[in-house]
């Protein structure tokens, strides 16, 4: 191997190096938070158990027995004035207990009551993705917080682990592999969270690399996202995931943002608690 080659190579390894250190510190940080944590919803105040309740057969023979209070008739006059005598039963007064419960009560709110239950999760993905006209294949991995069951708050990122090249001067493929790593913020919302089956939309936008024979640079993506998740039990479910990745900041080699920008779609797999 020749100093030149082996110069070419030591770049690639740093700068794909810096790009995949940077997400996968993002991964571990999320993912070494105990999953298992959560908040879950406050019990509300057990009733009173005499309030509504059948009295039982001890009390009913000891008690005496209750009489139905009278009822008279309302008196009337000859010439139909009618009612003479009647009163008009006394409104109920609240108990200090019910006055107690109107204070106490939290005012109804825009984002809901203010109590959330919180989960967490880390996955993996494996796709299929178009990148400098033809197939390649990306492989990744997330880690985030669980919100209410629904919403997912974390990190996540990938790279193409398949060959491609970059095309030459004259239009044609060359040996010059193409290597494109990235990650950043995640964010999805879940639909029918509370179903066996439950529809998904979210993305993430970040940072990473692309490396072309002896030379890289920094790139920018945003990757927009839709699935179909199936809830196998509370602590795994799969999902089919179907993406389209943007990328800017691509200049060298011949090459745009166009040309490793393309759909993509496969499977993800995530344990925790949701």
């Amino acid at each position: 191997m020749t100093l030149k080659n082996r110069r070419c190579s030591k770049t690639q390894h740093v700068l794909l190096g810096r790009a995949m250190v940077s997400v996968c510190a993002g991964l571990v940080a999320v993912l070494m938070t105990p999953l298992a944590w959560a908040q879950t919803e406050q019990p509300g105040q057990p009733s009173d158990p005499s309030d509504g309740a059948e009295p039982s057969l001890d009390e009913s023979m000891s008690s005496p027995a209750r009489t139905a209070p009278e009822v008279t008739a309302p008196a009337s006059t000859a010439d139909g004035a009618g009612d003479v005598g009647s009163t008009q039963p006394a409104p109920v007064e609240s108990t200090e207990a019910q006055q107690q419960g109107e204070t106490d009560r939290p005012p109804a709110t825009l984002f809901g009551d203010g109590k959330y239950v919180l989960g967490g999760f880390g996955g993996v993905d494996v796709r299929y993705t178009r990148a400098l006209g033809g197939g390649a294949l990306w492989t990744g991995g997330e880690g985030a917080f669980l919100v209410n069951h629904a919403l997912s708050i974390g990190l996540g990122g990938g790279s193409i682990v398949t060959n491609v090249y970059a095309p030459s001067d004259a239009g044609q493929p060359s040996d010059s592999r193409v290597q494109l790593a990235y990650g950043g913020p995640l964010l999805r919302y879940h639909f029918f969270s509370s179903q066996v089956v439950n529809v998904a939309i979210g993305g993430r936008f970040g940072v990473g690399a692309i490396v072309v024979g002896d030379s890289g640079e920094v790139i920018v993506v945003g990757e927009p996202e839709v699935g179909v998740f199936l809830n196998f039990t509370r602590w795994v479910r799969a999902g089919v995931m179907g993406t389209y990745r943007f990328v800017s900041g691509v200049s060298k080699h011949n090459l745009s943002g166009k040309d490793v920008r393309g759909a993509s779609g496969g499977m993800t797999l995530q344990f925790g608690r949701f």
